[in-house]
């Protein structure tokens, strides 16, 4: 399963775009969502241990004082 994520301002953080990727552990199938709670993994039939990837992607920062300097 493969979430994408835009990029958004939390308060005084600055979280930016990012991708989750959820997989078997085992044979790292990519797992849909009604998958996740099952016990054994759909692809190989071990039993199910998660792993995940998040990717981050660059992004530009929020001026931090006022304007940019140039």
């Amino acid at each position: 399963m493969k979430k994408s994520y835009e990029a958004k301002q939390v308060g005084a953080e600055f979280e930016p775009p990012h991708t989750v990727e959820v997989m078997c552990a085992n044979c790292n199938h990519d797992l849909p969502e009604v998958a996740l709670n099952a016990s054994t993994c759909p692809n190989c039939s071990a039993p199910l241990n998660l792993k995940q990837n998040v990717s981050i992607s660059v992004a530009e920062l929020p001026p931090i004082f006022g304007s940019t300097i140039e």
